[in-house]
């Protein structure tokens, strides 16, 4: 008998994705194999998160964005995920063709 596995993928941007006005756009995430491991991770996360909050007194729903804490707060959180897959990847807009980002506008409009 096949026995399958769940994989998810998380990631996130910084910048916008518009070579007039920035030189780069960054994109970066987690690839975590199994319900099981997304179930270990998620609370591992969120206790680190929760700790982030509670020593700098931020509210729950405040977003921790890298250009707000310390370096020593990012470090606790990658740590969080030692583990794990992750990725990383830098474009350097200059060098991506126009029609790119004229398709990426297109797009915007049918959904």
């Amino acid at each position: 008998m096949e026995k399958s596995m769940n994989i998810y993928i998380y990631s996130d941007e910084s910048g916008v994705f518009d070579k007039k006005h920035n030189d780069i756009f960054v994109f970066g995430g987690i690839i975590i194999l199994g319900n099981q491991e997304k179930l270990v991770l998620s609370r591992k996360y969120a206790k680190a998160e929760k700790d982030i909050r509670q020593s700098k007194n931020l509210p729950r729903d405040y977003e921790l964005k890298a250009t707000a804490i310390s370096n020593g707060d990012k470090g606790k959180l990658f740590r969080s995920l030692n583990q794990y897959h992750k990725f990383g990847v830098i474009i350097e807009e200059k060098r991506v063709l126009d029609r790119i980002f004229e398709i990426r506008k297109c797009s915007a409009y049918l959904l």
